[in-house]
């Protein structure tokens, strides 16, 4: 019931949305069509989403009628503005069956990744479980956004700007779990894949050309890697490049406001969706702006449009802006901004606490860097990509006017890696970076399309970058390829293939390499990646709406059929809940029992981990508990009462205490019991957290000393007989009448 009901609501937002393009957006037939309706049904599920869980109604329901909402927007032909010019004309098959063989592998490769992401447990090694997953799970569970403390491992998460999580909340409320959002981000390496590519036909590549370079782009190891796991990276690389798309169908004059507006969205959808945007999302809004001062309007209609971009932007990014500013004063909290010797902005979180982070690099550390960009771009096709960068694809062309948007682009993808490399001190984290690659896709694919021999020669280092590890044939296995620079950073990245077929992996699903079912699986992934490819090549080519329809509808269907398949051969992967992770997998286990088939509120301290907390079905309660009188206070709460007892306003690093420091057993038990808290977990706490947690010499928080000391309110339920230098489970006694 759970599929038949988030796929009933794809559709139908799908259907409004298309008819929302058409005759409300006045987008032709094929991409810009196809585009828009992304863009417009992502904006309408984000903002009803944000006005549903503000007032308390995320549930299947209210999602449902939202859908049919944007469908009745749709429906009567009503062209606010006049339909635009189309985007390439339909072409020859030229270079069909290399652009076939590109994207069977590449929709081989997303299979391969996405099936055990879908299948099992989050991963640890992402932000998902430490607060992705964990909010979305919270807000379905409540059926309302609301502010949820996350002092242990990122405590500024609370604060972040949050489309993803809410897009993830709103899989979960319409399926009725979290498998769907572990994949979250799926559809969203489809818009990134798509806006390249159209982007790339825009400006002058043939379809073929296009075809291969935005598969070197979406086989990037890290960005197909991400992509799967719940996090938010992809999801802000696919609003960046619908919005490139747009802006440049706006500079090209295909139409006016409609496709301002889409590329205002879009920046705008990307920017709501993590703090880091921040960096990257202004100068492209800038873009747009110069662009349109530059053209040839009217002063009152210059002033009309720079008014669309910038109103059609705070759209899907205003709501998380505006709620930190009522609450703090601050719309980017907590980031603290400081120049010319006043505080712009106050919050916590400085350019300098945060070198303070393991995920910290120096700035003149070149050879991470050089590590960094070969592990992202892969060595084998780094020459391509500097060659397209350094304008080898206008060599003996003739100059047209879509030359210069391609130089833009290629500029702007330097400049999002000197973004990434200058302005974020979280160096080691590759995702920050990976619309870069995708800004260079036109001119890669320029590049590509100067000859059959160099469309064939795509191909098969496409082939080799997923079949084969990043140092072959430059160096033997094991051995260290001469571009690793850097004892930081690893630079070799394994065949993306290669890792997904694991059998460890496989062996988690309860389908063991060799066997029927694994067999069966693996024909399955096969003929489903070569019958969509096909599918979507003749829809590339074709660029008709009839063609798409027909596409768009067999790949649903295939899709469906594999993950039925899927349920009937992985022995009800459904119910694994549990992640391997040697640390707390016995603790988990034991609260899994503890835990009633109801569900129970259970109170947490220590771990970064509390997705894991709410067990199978995401029954229990989970909560970060306050142990001082402040039952209700928040981070932000502490620290403006912090400013204004006189204390230091900024906490000397990136992981603040105020909400720590002063504990106090008897108004923690009374939030306990204020709570019903049914179990405690405490575990051992990250020094990298702050000192302030630890508080005994086996590094537990004070919870734990606390619940030790105190047997007449806390029985310890694990570990019970030996050792668990990690986690403890206490029963909470209700207080006595």
């Amino acid at each position: 019931m759970g599929w038949l009901v988030l796929i009933g609501f794809l559709v139908v937002l799908g259907m409004g949305a298309y008819l929302t393009a058409s005759r409300v957006f006045g987008q032709p037939r094929g991409l810009p069509r196809t585009l828009a309706a992304a863009v417009l049904g992502w904006a309408w599920a984000t903002v009803g989403s944000q006005a549903l869980g503000s007032l308390g109604l995320l549930n299947r329901s209210a999602l449902l009628v939202l859908a049919a909402s944007s469908l009745a927007v749709g429906w009567r032909r009503f062209a606010v503005m006049p339909e635009s010019s189309p985007g390439p004309a339909k072409e020859a098959y030229t270079g069909k069956i290399a652009a076939f063989v590109a994207m069977s592998l590449t929709i081989l490769a997303v299979f391969l990744i996405g099936t055990p992401s879908l299948l099992l447990p989050p991963k640890i090694v992402s932000d998902g479980p430490i607060y992705h997953l964990f909010f979305a799970a919270k807000w379905w569970k409540a059926g309302r956004i609301f502010l949820i403390a996350s002092p242990f491992g990122e405590n500024a998460a609370t604060y972040f700007p949050a489309n993803g999580d809410l897009w993830f909340a709103t899989l979960m409320t319409l399926f009725g779990g979290d498998r769907p959002a572990r994949i979250g981000q799926a559809p969203f390496l489809l818009l990134a894949g798509m806006s390249s590519f159209a982007t790339a036909r825009r400006l002058g590549a043939g379809p073929a050309a296009a075809t291969i370079a935005s598969a070197w782009c979406l086989t990037c190891f890290p960005l197909l890697l991400f992509s799967f796991e719940a996090n938010v990276d992809t999801i802000f690389v696919a609003g960046y490049l619908a919005s490139v798309y747009f802006g440049i169908r706006y500079s090209l004059g295909d139409d006016g406001a409609a496709s301002l507006i889409l590329a205002g969205l879009a920046a705008g959808l990307a920017w709501g969706t993590k703090p880091t945007a921040t960096a990257f999302v202004p100068p492209l809004i800038l873009l747009g702006a110069l662009v349109i001062l530059w053209g040839r309007l009217p002063v009152r209609a210059k002033l009309r449009h720079l008014a669309l971009l910038g109103g059609s932007s705070l759209v899907g990014s205003g709501f998380w802006f505006a709620r930190s500013l009522v609450l703090t004063g601050n719309p980017l909290y907590p980031l603290h901004l400081e120049a010319f010797g006043r505080v712009w902005l106050a919050g916590w979180y400085r350019s300098r606490d945060m070198r303070m982070s393991q995920f910290y690099l120096p700035v003149d550390d070149w050879r991470s860097l050089v590590s960094m960009m070969m592990t992202v771009f892969d060595p084998r096709l780094v020459p391509f990509w500097v060659a397209a960068w350094a304008g080898a694809w206008s060599w003996g062309r003739p100059r047209v006017p879509e030359a210069r948007w391609i130089w833009i682009l290629s500029a702007f993808s330097i400049l999002n890696l000197a973004i990434y490399w200058l302005a974020i001190p979280y160096r080691t984290q590759q995702r920050f970076m990976l619309q870069a690659m995708g800004l260079a896709v036109p001119a890669l694919a320029l590049l590509v399309d100067r000859g059959a021999w160099l469309r064939w020669a795509g191909v098969l280092l496409l082939m080799m970058h997923l079949l084969s590890r990043q140092s072959w044939p430059f160096v033997a296995e094991g051995q260290r390829a001469f571009w690793e620079l850097s004892e930081t950073v690893p630079s070799v990245a394994p065949a993306p293939v290669q890792m997904a077929l694991s059998p460890a992996t496989w062996q988690q699903i309860s389908l063991q390499p060799g066997g029927l079912a694994y067999l069966a699986v693996l024909l399955g992934i096969v003929i489903a990646s070569f019958v969509l490819g096909w599918l979507w090549i003749r829809w590339m080519w074709g660029g008709g709406s009839r063609a798409l329809q027909v596409a768009t509808l067999a790949s649903v269907c295939v899709v469906v059929a594999y993950v039925l398949l899927l349920d009937q051969v992985s022995g009800e992967p459904s119910k694994r809940v549990f992640p391997t992770f040697p640390q707390y997998q016995n603790a988990w286990t034991a609260l899994e029992r503890f835990s009633p088939p109801s569900g129970t509120n259970v109170a947490y301290a220590g771990t970064n981990l509390p997705l894991f907390l709410m067990g199978s079905g995401l029954r229990n309660d989970v909560r970060y508990v306050n142990v001082d009188e402040h039952r209700d206070w928040l981070m932000h709460d502490y620290h403006l009462n912090a400013a204004e007892r006189g204390d230091p306003p900024v906490w000397p690093g990136p992981r603040p205490g105020w909400d720590r420091i002063h504990p106090n057993y008897e108004d923690w038990l009374e939030n306990l019991r204020r709570d019903q808290i049914g179990l405690l977990v405490a575990a051992q706490a990250n020094p990298a957290d702050g000192a302030f947690n630890i508080a005994d010499d086996e590094r537990f928080t004070i919870e734990r000393v606390w619940a030790d000391a105190h047997p007449e309110s806390f029985t310890l339920l694990y570990p019970r007989e030996g050792a668990d230098p990690s986690m403890r489970i206490y029963r909470v006694h209700p207080p006595k009448s």
